[in-house]
């Protein structure tokens, strides 16, 4: 099904024509796993700042990451 942003979804090497580097993309897709643990410590620095309507904001979406990873675990993938 080609949708009208460019992207062929019916593709399965859509975006690997670059030839990225294996490490690359183990690298970043451990990155992309840290996304919760990276919120909760943007959290820290904004009560740390007193910031605490963006605090809670990201305590939110926090929670949301870790809640996610956990009940949908390997049925989770980013496309």
């Amino acid at each position: 099904m080609a949708t009208g942003n460019g992207l062929n979804l019916d593709d399965p090497l859509q975006g690997r024509e670059r030839k990225v580097p294996l490490w690359l993309e183990n690298a970043l897709s451990y990155l992309l796993g840290l996304d919760g643990v990276f919120h909760v410590f943007e959290m820290c620095l904004a009560i740390y700042e007193e910031a605490y309507l963006t605090a809670t904001v990201l305590g939110i979406f926090a929670t949301l990451m870790f809640m996610a990873s956990w009940i949908l675990g390997e049925k989770h993938t980013h496309k």
